[in-house]
């Protein structure tokens, strides 16, 4: 399958998970892009929201974009797994940024199990991996998941008192290869900044592989900051 000078969406379902099948190999030139949509959850069995199930190989040219989006308030992400995942270039990779849990009404913390809270005219951070930043006198979101396999998405943010926003999480990248992942550029799951809201925590980043290999690397899952707005 060719994915080529265009965009593909595939959407998964509502409150179950979906599975993309493809019996070759996925392959991303001339600036295309694929956009997956996780469906809702209901852990432990499937622990997905969307599957991407490649029997043979995934790679990506020059210029051309994988989007995993978890589900913006369940929390569901995409699992991929192919025999071989190549990453070709600096400007070509999977991106999550701003792909996880988002943000709530001005009086509810951001979604996620690490979501901010609103405290007076200010949001705190959401947390993942660390505590998010306090705001408004309140602390920031708490710590969740593993540090060893960390399969969930980023938590958001709290707006402010003026409904100014909070920042999303980011993401989660899950790939599971048969054998080898190489990364000539980017893998990122980073979180939003809030716009006086707190920031999006970021998300999670899974590769599960015989091998990984590779030169000139990124992979980031920062989390935003929180910006004034007056």
């Amino acid at each position: 399958m060719t994915v080529s000078s265009g965009t593909l969406s595939f959407v998964g379902g509502l409150t179950n998970a979906s599975t993309l099948n493809i019996g070759g190999s996925l392959v991303l030139t001339n600036g295309g892009a694929l956009y997956v949509y996780a469906g809702m959850t209901n852990a432990p069995k499937p622990d997905y929201g969307a599957w991407v199930n490649v029997q043979a190989d995934v790679y990506l040219a020059s210029n051309c974009w994988i989007y995993p989006a978890s589900h913006p308030t369940n929390g569901g992400s995409v699992l991929f797994t192919m025999r071989h995942l190549t990453i070709s270039a600096t400007n070509s990779g999977i991106s999550a940024d701003g792909l996880g849990f988002d943000t709530s009404s001005a009086s509810q913390p951001g979604f996620g199990p690490g979501g901010g809270k609103r405290g007076g005219n200010w949001g705190s951070g959401g947390g993942y991996g660390g505590e998010g930043g306090p705001g408004g006198g309140q602390p920031g979101g708490i710590t969740y998941g593993s540090s060893n396999a960390p399969l969930d998405a980023g938590s958001a943010g709290a707006l402010n008192n003026n409904s100014y926003g909070g920042g999303k999480g980011g993401g989660l990248v899950r790939i599971q290869a048969l054998r080898t992942v190489t990364i000539n550029g980017v893998i990122r799951a980073n979180g939003t900044d809030g716009n006086s809201g707190g920031g999006g925590s970021g998300g999670g980043i899974h590769l599960r592989c015989r091998r990984v290999a590779g030169t000139n690397a990124l992979v980031t899952a920062n989390g935003g900051s929180s910006s004034i707005n007056y």
